[in-house]
């Protein structure tokens, strides 16, 4: 009885568990702030070529507008057309990996979750892969799964879009052909053709349209069999030809005197047969924080909105976006499109005095603090005052209210099991006595039960001529008081046996 009531009681527990924890999150989402959307999760370059048995190098990235601190992804591909090579996350916005970047060529997928400590905004590099040509054909390059979490303390999933890239592998050479003559240049040397370009790609500055703060620079190729030398440089020129050799070769290059601006990196394969062509790979480097600038607050008479006066600047990758912070407060993004002729209004400020810094980002992650106060008229509320008029205009949290009545639900119901358990002991304490005790009376009750029917059949037995019909009646009788005590005093022990 009791195990059946327990499971009755966890049942109800459950049922009550999902009946009132989905309405606490529907209110949650409900009655909390309004969701910012917008995220992107993409692929650099969406589209290209290589050769079979020839590497690409694609960044995959993350472009939002509101801060965000996560984001994890599947992605797809044909495996008959392309595999993963490797991935890296040199470059990574991210510094910590739930969820490490996992190849799995025979599935045709790649998965990975990854985070931060700090809300990022705009476009940030998530992982560089480098994707190689199994044989002919076009394959797209999805995000099956995905999700991108705003660094708003909740958790909010704000992906909105998931871009596909398309890459196709052609031959690297014409099949069942003879090869093609050998140009006037001489490609070809006594010993063989020379080697091809190389196919460099760069795990620090992987896209070469956007400007890097990374204090080195790093560069990796594939090296085929036949290369034994290979020549490079870092410089400003986009024509070097590359003088500094590595005998034997190397795939791996990192440079750490860099310079603001745009720079190439140049490099060359030698194979039995000569030199081959040299292939430049441009990076751009800003490690310049944005020039000191001044920050001019007003605030109009009679009023608790400020006027913030500003303009930094920045002539390497351009100054990208502001943050304010008052009074040691969260950050406030300033987009561009926000300042109108050099000003920013922070409306409905509190009175009293504040400080405030500001700080001007570049587009390469660089930036330049300032620091300003102000004061706002009118009677500075008591820590009293402050508490009532910071309660007033929050909405309700429902989702606390839901966890609140959850526990209480929780609590209620351990409670009443304990007390419906204690009060079952009781009653199976009480109720094993009473077996006890109906046992020994049983038996006092059918003793004299056979006393008095052996007294009445002695009685009947002396007279004169007891019936064959008396005699009858008496032995069915007394096989009736046997087979009675006999099924009660089972019984009795039955239920005695159960309250153990």
């Amino acid at each position: 009885m009791h195990r059946s009531l327990t499971r009755r009681l966890i049942g109800i527990f459950l049922c009550v568990l999902a009946v009132i924890g989905t309405p606490g999150i529907l209110f949650a989402q409900q009655a909390g702030e309004v969701q910012t959307t917008g995220a992107v999760l993409s692929f650099s370059p969406p589209s290209g070529t290589m050769g079979v048995g020839k590497t690409l190098t694609v960044t995959v990235a993350v472009e939002s507008p509101a801060p965000f601190n996560s984001a994890n992804a599947v992605i797809n591909f044909d495996k008959n057309i392309l595999s993963f090579e490797s991935v890296s996350k040199a470059s990574s916005a991210f510094s910590f990996w739930p969820e490490e970047p996992t190849i799995a060529n025979a599935e045709g997928k790649l998965s990975f979750g990854g985070g931060g400590t700090i809300g990022l905004t705009g476009k940030k590099t998530i992982l560089t892969i480098t994707l190689k040509g199994v044989k002919e054909g076009k394959s797209d390059v999805t995000f099956t799964t995905g999700s991108v979490l705003a660094a708003d303390g909740k958790g909010t999933d704000i992906l909105s879009t998931k871009s596909i890239a398309t890459y196709t592998v052609s031959a690297s050479a014409p099949s069942n052909t003879p090869p093609p003559p050998a140009p006037s240049g001489g490609d070809v040397g006594s010993l063989g053709p020379k080697p091809e370009a190389p196919d460099v790609t760069s795990t620090s500055h992987p896209d070469e349209a956007l400007y890097y703060n990374a204090p080195k620079a790093r560069f990796l190729w594939e090296l085929p069999p036949d290369v034994m030398v290979v020549r490079m440089d870092l410089d400003k020129s986009a024509k070097t030809d590359p003088k500094t050799s590595y005998d034997p070769a190397i795939n791996e290059k990192e440079f750490d005197q860099l310079t603001d601006g745009v720079m190439y990196f140049h490099l060359k394969y030698q194979n039995e047969g000569g030199w081959g062509p040299v292939t430049h790979k441009k990076i751009m480097v800003d490690k310049t924080p944005p020039p000191e600038f001044t920050l001019d607050i007003t605030v109009p008479a009679s009023s608790t909105d400020v006027k913030m006066k500003f303009s930094a600047t920045d002539t390497m990758s351009g100054i990208d976006r502001y943050e304010v912070v008052i009074d040691a407060g969260n950050p406030i993004k300033i987009l561009l499109a926000e300042i109108k002729d050099g000003e920013y209004t922070l409306a409905n400020q509190t009175p009293g005095e504040h400080s405030a810094t500001l700080k001007a980002y570049d587009k390469a992650g660089n930036y330049t603090p300032v620091d300003g106060k102000f004061m706002i008229e009118g009677e500075v509320p008591s820590a009293t005052a402050k508490a009532a008029v910071d309660d007033t205009p929050k909405p309700t949290d429902w989702s606390l209210i839901a966890n609140i009545f959850l526990i209480a639900l929780v609590a209620f119901l351990i409670g009443y099991l304990w007390y419906e358990r204690k009060a079952f002991r009781k009653e199976k304490y009480l109720t094993k006595r009473e077996a006890d005790e109906l046992r020994d009376s049983l038996g006092n009750i059918f003793a004299a039960l056979r006393e008095e029917i052996g007294e009445q059949a002695g009685a009947l037995f002396q007279k004169p001529n007891p019936s064959a019909q008396d005699r009858e009646v008496m032995e069915n009788i007394n096989e009736a008081i046997d087979l009675s005590e006999e099924l009660i005093s089972k019984e009795a022990e039955d239920v005695r046996k159960l309250l153990m």
